[in-house]
């Protein structure tokens, strides 16, 4: 699968309201495939250990799209900005109140609630 059917495919399954199983195809189509799927129900981010969680909460969809964008950085495909950046953009896009078209986030860019963004 070339990158833009990746992408396109991952872009589908964001927008439908990412899930456990979403999370989990989005994990193999980035080559992380040795992940523990048993794992991802009781997922918590970093974002969940601060003390502004109680005012911003998350769904379970925002968390993967939290989760997905970290991995990112930790997967060897994030060095492919052919893949990265519009990656990154489509999460954006679902977790910002407001996201550019032609918005960038480099490598490590991180944030800790992307709802007032």
């Amino acid at each position: 699968m070339g990158i833009n059917d990746s992408l396109n495919k991952i872009e589908k399954i964001i927008e439908a309201g990412i899930d456990e199983e979403g999370a989990a195809e989005v994990l193999t189509i980035m080559g992380v495939r040795d992940f523990p799927r048993e794992t991802l129900p009781g997922l918590r981010i970093y974002s969940e250990v601060l003390p502004k969680v109680a005012e911003y909460t998350f769904t379970v969809s925002q968390r993967y799209l939290h989760f997905l964008w970290d991995t990112l950085d930790k997967s060897p495909i994030c060095i492919n900005v052919d893949f990265a950046i519009p990656f990154r953009r489509m999460i954006a896009r679902a977790l910002f109140k407001k996201c550019g078209k032609n918005f960038i986030a480099d490598e490590n860019c991180r944030f800790n609630f992307g709802q007032g963004i």
